[in-house]
């Protein structure tokens, strides 16, 4: 008989190692979506991070819910928060609840790139990464890099 429950999850950091470069905005991408899209990789490329060729698909549709919850803004503000029935009720407008998603999804993209001090708090990146073996401790105290810090006689 198997084990109960679902399968235990790999806790581990697994980096992987994509080739490294700015993807290339889809054609697919409105006029407005594509100024964000270079506006935001010319940031993400000042700021240090490094970008790669398979980060497209979370760029573009973070431009692309950029660009919509623009445009259905200013419809939004346009029409008004409700509209008129043709019987004379007032209803809230539906456009507020497609920007509502389109906000929602322009968040979620955000969080996955890093865009608040709180996304970013999550992101954990290993400090040793290209030197697994470093030891900080043993460089201060004069050691090398091996696994123990040298502490000098009598200790």
């Amino acid at each position: 008989m198997g084990r109960r429950g679902p399968a235990a999850k790999d806790k581990t950091l697994r980096l992987c190692d994509y080739k490294a470069g700015v993807p290339a905005a889809p054609e697919w991408l409105c006029d407005e979506a594509k100024a964000e899209y270079d506006r935001i990789t010319d940031i993400l490329l000042a700021s240090g991070d490094g970008l790669a060729l398979v980060d497209m698909s979370v760029l573009a549709g973070y431009a692309q819910a950029y660009a919509d919850v623009k445009r259905l803004t200013l419809v939004v503000r346009l029409q008004g928060d409700t509209v008129m029935s043709d019987k004379g009720s007032t209803y809230i407008n539906p456009t507020v609840n497609v920007l509502s998603m389109a906000h929602a999804r322009l968040m979620k993209y955000a969080g996955k790139l890093g865009f608040s001090p709180s996304d970013r708090s999550h992101i954990t990146v290993p400090s040793n990464a290209k030197n697994p073996k470093a030891n900080p401790l043993a460089a201060l105290l004069g050691g090398g890099d091996d696994d123990h810090a040298t502490l000098g006689p009598g200790y």
